[in-house]
């Protein structure tokens, strides 16, 4: 887990608001995503479903915040109508798993480099 304390800020009716943001583990964050019809697996290979923006944006503040989804859904409507745009929620997203260390996965062609075994030495 992270040991960064990450906020989000949300403009909302009555002022910006600021959310702690979780520590975000790769099980759950996938199934809460899953749950809330979001391939997240997908997304990491092929990028964000344009026709689901505002889902994707929903669901990824639920699951940062710990706010049902509806609730996230009338903070985002308030945030957009206060100057705030979708780009702040999916900034703070890819910053919160990055921070998980999701931003280290393999890329696919490193499964297919050999592993050399032993100790590499030099003829002389």
């Amino acid at each position: 887990m992270s040991t960064i304390t990450r906020t989000i800020s949300i403009q909302t009716d009555d002022g910006t608001q600021v959310f702690p943001v979780k520590d975000l583990d790769f099980t759950n964050l996938v199934c809460d995503l899953e749950a809330q019809g979001i391939d997240v697996m997908s997304m990491m290979d092929n990028g964000f479903d344009r026709a689901k923006i505002m889902t994707t944006a929903r669901a990824f503040l639920a699951v940062m915040v710990d706010l049902p989804v509806k609730d996230a859904g009338r903070l985002i409507t308030q945030h957009i109508g206060h100057g705030g745009s979708l780009e702040d929620i999916f900034s703070v997203f890819t910053d919160a798993m990055t921070d998980a260390g999701f931003g280290n996965r393999p890329q696919p062609e490193d499964h297919k480099k050999p592993v050399s075994k032993g100790r590499k030495t030099t003829k002389k």
